[in-house]
């Protein structure tokens, strides 16, 4: 069974006279990570991207091939999923805790050095976004995407008008950015993607009165 649903106390970043102050919040998220079983998360991250590199059809993988492969056993498999895919999701989640954890220390942070962070998360992770999309969980994605963009809103105005809409758009946008990245990577430094993340993606609106 897929773990309970848990409260994440996540790190997040909010709008002091022009430049960001973390701000601690709770992201409620349908999957929790625990830590205390890393080693089996990655076993069977590692197997699904080995049937990636060998253009194995998403759903023709069974969970008996997959901990078979992964050794890992099928009972433990299911403490802590329901299904294959629910292994991406979680690396998503792990993916949003690398996030907090490297802006965690630091004071201030500005729009460059977000744009800068965020670029180079999916840049180091263009194997996951693969993944995503041979698995055919961008929505799933998208929503948990948007989801911490939402958090982050509420957290900086409780009076935002459109948050929903808000966080719909940049979320969305956020993730169709890292696809096009991941298809064009080899062409891109970080530098050049983060300044067309500058362009395409807009910083999160201030606080209104």
């Amino acid at each position: 069974m897929v773990a309970d649903f848990l409260s994440r106390t996540i790190c997040h970043i909010q709008s002091v006279n022009g430049s960001y102050q973390m701000v601690k919040i709770n992201l409620n998220t349908p999957l929790h990570i625990d830590f205390r079983h890393q080693e089996t998360q990655a076993k069977l991250f590692n197997s699904l991207q080995q049937f990636y590199n060998l253009k194995t059809p998403f759903n023709t993988i069974t969970v008996t091939q997959l901990c078979a492969d992964a050794h890992v056993g099928r009972a433990t498999f299911y403490r802590n999923h329901e299904k294959i895919d629910d292994i991406i999701y979680i690396q998503f989640l792990i993916l949003i805790n690398d996030f907090k954890l490297r802006v965690d220390d630091r004071q201030e942070i500005n729009f460059q050095y977000a744009s800068q962070l965020i670029v180079q998360l999916i840049i180091d992770n263009i194997n996951l976004f693969n993944l995503m999309e041979w698995s055919n969980i961008e929505k799933q994605i998208t929503e948990l995407f948007s989801g911490t963009v939402h958090s982050i809103l509420i957290n900086r105005s409780a009076q935002l008008n459109h948050a929903d809409i808000i966080s719909n758009v940049i979320g969305s946008s956020i993730l169709n950015f890292a696809v096009q990245i991941t298809k064009h990577s080899d062409l891109l430094s970080v530098s050049e993607a983060t300044k067309l993340y500058q362009i395409l993606i807009p910083d999160l609106p201030a606080n209104q009165t």
